[in-house]
C-alpha cells in the first residue's frame, strides 16, 4: 500500500472582480491529479496546475 503523498504548494488565485489577486499557500495530502481536467486535489480542494508556482514535499527532496 503506497503512502499518501503531503505536499506544500503555492498558487495564484485571481481576482473576480479586478485586476490582480492573491498568492495562497496550502498543505495537505494530494487526494487526486487529473490530467483532464488539470486540476490537483488536496486535501479537498482542487488547485488548477497553471495556477501552481511552488510545490514542495518529501517526494521532491534530493537531487535528480
Amino acid at each position: 500500500m503506497m503512502r499518501a503523498t503531503v505536499v506544500t504548494l503555492e498558487y495564484f488565485v485571481p481576482d473576480s472582480r479586478k485586476d490582480g489577486g492573491e498568492y495562497r499557500v496550502k498543505t495537505g495530502k494530494v487526494e487526486r491529479i487529473s490530467q483532464a481536467k488539470r486540476v490537483v486535489v488536496v486535501s479537498g480542494e482542487s488547485i488548477r496546475m497553471n495556477r501552481i508556482v511552488r510545490i514542495e514535499g518529501e517526494l521532491f527532496a534530493g537531487e535528480f
